[in-house]
């Protein structure tokens, strides 16, 4: 769809006989984006950056102080045609400019009016850092004095050399880590505990000031290399939701005509802190958990690994990869741009405004800022009401705050905006009833959609299947593993299913034998010759008959036999064959397949939604319960009941009334072709509700499990 853009400017006359001409601190040079030329002009002083087109840097190039803005325009259209900037766009590029300091004029007073406008400018932009909250930037001193010292020692890290030694770090800390995440994962579980608070913030803020450095000597080498000097003149102090992290203003960067190299100075600071990463698993893989060294490195790879990524390494926040993603694509200004498309689409579609204007160049690109705008929302909203659960659950006032400020600034806030904008804006005056009856029937669909329709709800669970019958067998002495049954195999009531060795127990045997032997000749020899010694004798005989009789009880447990008919499953047992088993010992299971149930977890939140079923869940078992088979989507089987249990302590192994673990047990009808040990699916189907209320009730549920009300 073609942009509207309106020739003419009512404001013509007030601008249309000055006289301007950029200053000569400015400073422009060309670069490519999409196949075509545009001009980025830099302010020398303030290091303030522009990207023009190549119509508009035309009309600005006319612009000698001798030739009138009405008079440069004029020319530009002669020249340019239909794609010469429109008389709004040249007021507009005139107001940045001049607003910029980079405009002089030859009308008296321009000097007062010039800093007037400074004076505004800064008072803006402290107003602008004092209400940023959640990120404010404070400029402390000029760093490029201090880069460009130690560019020749650390510039050749961003050769072609130095990315492949970076690649083979990370690939080596990755390798170091592997098999040992479970482990890291539970460490970071207790990141925010009070006595490690000051370690985290120092891990925090020693590899940010790794990160900003990144950036900035990335900036210095690919400036010096490109003839320039690349200059980095901000370093200061950056509030990220209230916590103090170092930053550099490497935005000369923009100035580099290389797209590759403004991917790279965009990138520093995560591959910088990818490396610390990467040293520290090194670190922690080689100390022992409880000491310094281990817990410093944990918090390394946990901030320079999980957060780098989730913030600085996602294109969907305005940080790092978000600037990389913009020079890849060659789409400048992803972020505003999108939400331009946004509100275009709802101005010319939903309004009905025909003078709207779409900031995409073609369809391709109109598709790509709708999605990322949408994409980018959702994702910033969903991190943040992360962000601000974790802090609650611990810090709570802090977490309650932070909530009530984002209520605040991203609902009532722009709320407010919206309201006045259908009210008031000049924008609608022609469209305002149609566009004020759209908002409120929007507003009433979505409402009746949320609060009023129902729509099928359900829970689902995951389960392991079991038999219902079954017989865990085990050794009935100790020994030696000598052979067994494959695991798997059909087995009958009787069949040895493991056979153990004990040369103990037939040494035992052995020498019992002998002494029952020798005994009984004694008594012989006594009934012949002192026939008052013989009850003695008979007492030791029955005393060694009685041993001999359980050491027989012993070899026959050696042969270890199935009690029922079922299946034998034993996956490890077979390569244990020689090691030794102790009496009691479980070797394996026989499992009835007749019948088959799935054992499941349930946390207290899905207990209490199918709570909510009460006692038609059995009689409905067959149409609300069905199970899928993890792998096998495409078989399905019905359950034939539900029954939950309190399994007694939480995962922790304590006990708390609102994250108690409880066991769904659920019978299978016709389970043929299942098999004890898959892992499957349950999908119990609740009553419907509305997707408001869905919503209310987990939401009340998550806040019970994480803060125990």
């Amino acid at each position: 769809m073609a942009k509207h853009r309106p020739t003419f400017s009512e404001s013509w006359s007030r601008v249309a006989e000055l006289r301007p001409r950029l200053r000569a601190t400015a400073q422009a040079h060309r670069q490519w984006f999409r196949s075509r030329a545009w001009w980025v002009v830099r302010d020398a002083a303030s290091n303030q950056h522009f990207r023009l087109s190549g119509q508009a840097y035309n009309f600005l190039g006319r612009l000698d102080g001798r030739r009138t803005v009405g008079q440069a325009w004029a020319t530009s259209v002669e020249v340019d045609g239909d794609d010469a900037v429109t008389q709004p766009e040249a007021l507009e590029l005139l107001a940045k400019l001049y607003d910029a300091n980079l405009l002089s004029t030859d009308r008296p007073g321009d000097a007062g009016a010039l800093l007037g406008r400074r004076r505004k400018r800064v008072s803006r932009e402290w107003k602008g850092r004092l209400q940023s909250v959640l990120f404010a930037r404070i400029p402390l001193f000029d760093p490029d004095a201090l880069l460009t010292r130690w560019r020749p020692l650390v510039g050749w890290l961003f050769t072609p050399g130095g990315l492949a030694l970076w690649a083979a770090v990370v690939l080596g800390g990755l390798l170091t880590m592997a098999g040992r995440f479970g482990a890291l994962a539970h460490e970071a579980a207790g990141a925010l505990d009070p006595d490690n608070l000051v370690w985290l913030y120092a891990a925090y803020i020693v590899i940010k000031g790794v990160h900003e450095l990144g950036h900035g000597f990335a900036c210095k080498q690919f400036g010096h290399a490109s003839g320039g000097e690349g200059e980095v003149h901000a370093l200061g102090i950056a509030l990220l939701i209230f916590m103090p992290v170092p930053y550099v203003d490497a935005s000369s960067a923009w100035s580099l005509k290389s797209r590759a190299q403004r991917i790279v100075v965009s990138l520093a600071g995560v591959m910088a802190e990818l490396v610390c990463a990467s040293v520290a698993a090194v670190v922690w893989v080689s100390t022992g958990p409880g000491t310094l060294p281990h817990a410093l490195a944990s918090n390394v790879i946990v901030l320079a690994s999980v957060s780098t990524l989730l913030f600085n390494g996602n294109p969907l926040l305005r940080y790092d990869a978000y600037y990389a993603l913009s020079d890849l694509f060659d789409i400048p200004n992803l972020w505003q741009r999108s939400r331009e498309q946004l509100h275009f689409l709802v101005k010319r579609c939903g309004f009905g405004l025909r003078t709207a204007s779409s900031p995409a160049s073609g369809p391709g690109e109109a598709a790509a800022l709708s999605v990322y705008a949408a994409a980018s929302g959702v994702y910033r909203v969903m991190l943040s009401a992360a962000i601000v659960l974790m802090l609650a659950q611990r810090f709570f006032l802090v977490g309650v705050a932070l909530a009530v400020m984002g209520v605040v600034l991203w609902g009532a806030v722009p709320l407010g905006r919206f309201v006045r904008y259908l009210a008031v804006d000049p924008e609608l005056s022609r469209v305002r009833g149609r566009a004020q009856l759209v908002s409120a029937g929007t507003l009433a669909v979505t409402a009746i959609v949320v609060g009023m329709i129902p729509v099928p709800a359900h829970v689902r669970l995951e389960g392991v299947v079991e038999p219902v019958r079954r017989q865990v067998v085990r050794a009935g002495v100790d020994g030696f593993l000598g052979s067994a049954v494959e695991s798997g195999e059909a087995v009958r009531d009787g069949d040895r299913v493991a056979l153990l060795e004990s040369a103990e127990l037939d040494a035992a045997i052995a020498r019992a034998t002998a002494q029952l032997e020798q005994s009984r000749r004694s008594l012989d020899a006594a009934l012949a010759q002192d026939p008052s010694a013989a009850p003695g004798r008979r007492q030791r005989i029955a005393a060694i008959e009685t041993g001999l009789d359980r050491l027989r009880q012993d070899e026959a447990a050696l042969e270890v036999v199935s009690d029922i008919d079922g299946v034998w499953v034993a996956p490890t047992l077979g390569d244990r064959v020689g090691a030794h088993v102790a009496r009691g010992q479980a070797l394996g299971e026989i499992a009835s397949l007749d019948a088959l149930r799935v054992r499941a977890e349930a946390d207290q939140a899905g207990v209490g939604s199918l709570s909510a079923l009460g006692d038609r869940l059995d009689a409905e078992a067959a149409r609300r319960v069905r199970i899928r088979v993890v792998g096998r989507p495409g078989a399905t089987y019905a359950g034939g009941g539900f029954r939950i249990a309190e399994a007694g302590l939480t995962p922790s192994g304590e006990v708390d009334d609102q994250s108690r673990v409880f066991e769904a047990f659920v019978p299978i009808e016709s389970p043929e072709g299942l098999f004890p040990g898959q892992r499957v699916v349950i999908r119990v189907e609740l009553e419907p509700s509305t997707i408001g209320a869905q919503a209310m009730t987990a939401l009340r549920r998550l806040l019970q499990r994480r803060f125990s009300v």
